[in-house]
C-alpha cells in the first residue's frame, strides 16, 4: 500500500474545518489497530473535552472517510421549525461538502432527509432500479444553522466492486406476502409500552399484555422466492420448565442485607487481593465495583502525554476504567429487595483446558440460583441448547432462562449465567428486578381478552412487503441481493419505518411506533 505523508496528511485535516486556536491536537495515528486503512486525528478543547473535532483521511488517497464536531452546549433554534434553512438549502449545502470531499458524489443519485434530535440527516446512496445499495454514498448531518457537523463515507465490509443488474425475473409481491401471512402467527406476552416511543394513550411507561407478531418480519429473496434465513433466525429458541436443584444446602441470601461486607464473604472476595474501588447509587439499585490491587493507577500517571497514539488517547480519556476489563468484581444488588440483579467476574487468565461437563455447569448454576433466586423455577424457563456440544471444548458455558409470568412470556426478560468450564466458577450472572416480577405476579389475567385469530386480523391488515437491495458477502465474489422485506407500516405515513409492533390483547388497540418529532 503506497501511503501519503503524514505531514501532507495533517495538512489536508486541518483545511477541511476551522480548528480553534486553543484546541490541542490529541491523536495522529494509522487506524483502525492491525489493519490501518485510515489516518486519525482528533482536537480537544482543553477546558472541557466534550468540545472536540475529529478527522479521518483515507492513508492512500487522502480523502475525507470521517467527519464528526462535537459541542457540548447545543445552538438555540431560530425558527418555530428549529431550523435556519429550508429543506432546499440543506440539500445545496450538502451537495456543496460532497462536491468537495466526495469524488464520486455524482452517482449518489438516491437522496433520503430525516432527523436524529435537532440535527437534519440527509443520506445519499448510488441506486439501482430506483433502489438505494447499502453502504455507498455517504450520510451528513446539519446542525440548526446548516452546519456539517458530521460525515462518513459508507464503505461495504466485503468490498462489492461492482453494482448490481436489475433482474426481469422477479416473484410477485402478493405471492411472498401470501405466504409470509401463512406463516404468521401471533404470541401472547408481556410488554414494557413505553409512551416516549409508541403510540399510546398513557403518559408512564406500562406492562400490557398483548399479542406479538412471530414470523412478521422476513428477508425473501426476490428472485427465488427462498427466505434467506430460516425459521431460528427470527424467534427466540424454544425453553422449557426447571426443577429446583436436589441435594444442597439452604444458604439461601434471602432476607440477608447484601451490603459489601456480605458480598465479600458471599463471593470469597480477598479484600488483601481486591479493593472496593467504587460504590454508587443509581437510585434502583447499588453497584459494587472491585478493583485488583496492582501498579495499573502509577503506570496511568507516568504516561507520554506527548504520545498522540489512539492507544495513549484512549488510555487518557478513559484510563481509570480500563481495569473493569481487567481483573474485577462488579455486582448490582436491587434496592427495593435486596436482591442479587447481576454479578460479573473478569479474569484474562482463564485459559486452561475445561474440566466440567456442560451438564456439570448447569448444576453449579441451578446451585448458584438456589442460593439467590431461590423461586427461580417458579419464574425461569431454560432454553433449549443451540450449540453443538461435538464441538471444540469452551471455556465457558452459557445458560439462557427466559422469564415467565402465569405461563406467559415477559418480552425479552432473561436471566443468563456463565459457567468457568475450568473452576466451575461463576463468571457473569444477569439477572432481573425482583421488584419487576413481584408486580407483574399481581396481574390479574382478564377474561374477555381478544384471541390470536382476532389479533392476527388485527395485524393482517397492515402487512407488506417492500424491495430491497442487500449485501451479499458469502457470494464470490461479493454482490449484492435483492430482497422483498415484510413490514406492517401505515399507508398515510411517510416514514416507512413506523410499523405496527403490537395488539393489546384486552382492547384489541393498534399499538403503533411513535413518529419522531411528534
Amino acid at each position: 500500500m503506497d501511503i501519503i505523508d503524514h505531514e501532507y496528511l495533517r495538512k489536508t485535516a486541518e483545511s477541511i474545518v476551522d480548528i480553534p486556536n486553543h484546541y490541542q491536537m490529541m491523536v495522529e495515528d494509522n487506524t483502525p489497530k492491525g489493519i490501518e486503512k485510515e489516518r486519525s486525528f482528533i482536537w480537544e478543547d482543553p477546558e472541557d473535552d466534550d468540545n472536540s473535532i475529529e478527522i479521518s483521511l483515507d492513508l492512500e488517497t487522502a480523502q475525507l472517510i470521517r467527519l464528526r464536531i462535537e459541542k457540548s452546549t447545543k445552538l438555540d433554534s431560530v425558527m418555530e421549525n428549529g431550523y435556519a434553512y429550508t429543506l432546499e438549502e440543506a440539500k445545496e449545502k450538502a451537495d456543496g461538502f460532497l462536491n468537495q470531499y466526495a469524488p464520486d458524489h455524482a452517482s449518489y443519485t438516491w437522496v433520503h432527509f430525516g432527523k436524529r434530535g435537532d440535527d437534519r440527516v440527509i443520506t445519499y446512496r448510488e441506486e439501482v432500479g430506483r433502489l438505494p445499495l447499502p453502504n455507498t454514498g455517504g450520510t451528513l448531518w446539519l446542525d440548526s444553522y446548516c452546519n456539517v457537523i458530521y460525515y462518513r463515507l459508507e464503505e461495504s465490509s466485503c468490498n462489492i466492486a461492482e453494482k448490481p443488474e436489475w433482474s426481469l425475473s422477479i416473484v410477485s409481491a402478493e405471492s411472498v406476502k401470501k405466504r409470509i401471512l401463512d406463516d404468521l402467527h401471533m404470541q401472547l406476552v408481556f410488554v414494557l409500552i413505553y409512551p416516549s416511543i409508541y403510540e399510546v394513550e398513557f403518559s408512564e411507561p406500562e406492562y400490557r399484555l398483548v399479542y406479538e407478531p412471530i414470523l412478521g418480519h422476513r428477508f425473501i429473496d426476490a428472485i427465488s422466492g427462498e427466505d434467506l434465513y430460516g425459521e431460528e433466525h427470527y424467534v427466540m429458541p424454544s425453553s422449557h420448565p426447571i426443577f429446583p436443584a436436589t441435594h444442597v444446602n439452604n444458604d439461601t441470601v434471602e432476607g440477608d442485607m447484601l451490603d459489601n461486607v456480605e458480598l465479600e464473604r458471599l463471593f470469597d472476595i480477598d479484600t488483601m487481593v481486591y479493593t472496593l474501588k467504587i460504590q454508587k447509587d443509581d437510585g434502583e439499585r447499588i453497584r459494587f465495583m472491585y478493583k485488583l490491587n496492582s501498579e495499573d493507577d502509577k503506570d496511568l500517571e507516568k504516561l507520554d502525554r506527548n504520545d498522540l497514539s489512539i492507544d495513549s488517547y484512549i488510555q487518557h480519556k478513559w484510563g481509570d476504567k480500563h481495569w473493569i476489563f481487567s481483573k474485577s468484581f462488579l455486582i448490582d444488588v436491587e434496592k427495593s429487595t435486596n436482591r442479587l440483579s447481576g454479578y460479573h467476574r473478569t479474569d484474562k487468565n482463564e485459559h486452561s483446558y475445561p474440566l466440567l461437563s456442560r451438564a456439570q455447569c448447569w448444576e453449579r448454576a441451578k446451585r448458584f440460583l438456589m442460593k439467590f433466586f431461590p423461586d427461580y423455577h417458579s419464574y425461569l424457563q431454560l432454553e433449549v441448547d443451540q450449540i453443538d456440544l461435538e464441538e471444540e471444548p469452551r471455556l465457558r458455558e452459557f445458560f439462557y432462562l427466559p422469564l415467565y409470568i402465569k405461563g406467559i412470556a415477559v418480552h425479552l426478560e432473561r436471566v443468563t449465567i456463565s459457567i468457568s468450564t475450568y473452576t466451575g466458577e461463576i463468571m457473569t450472572y444477569k439477572g432481573i428486578s425482583y421488584e419487576m416480577i413481584q408486580d407483574l405476579s399481581q396481574f390479574s389475567l382478564p377474561g374477555n381478552i381478544i384471541t390470536p385469530e382476532e389479533a392476527f386480523e388485527r395485524y393482517a391488515d397492515h402487512v407488506s412487503v417492500i424491495l430491497e437491495w442487500a449485501d451479499d458477502c458469502e457470494k464470490d465474489p461479493a454482490g449484492y441481493r435483492l430482497l422483498y422485506k415484510s413490514k406492517s407500516a401505515k399507508a398515510d405515513v411517510p416514514d416507512q419505518s413506523i410499523g405496527l409492533r403490537y395488539i393489546d390483547a384486552v382492547n384489541g388497540q393498534l399499538i403503533w411506533d411513535k413518529i419522531i418529532g411528534k
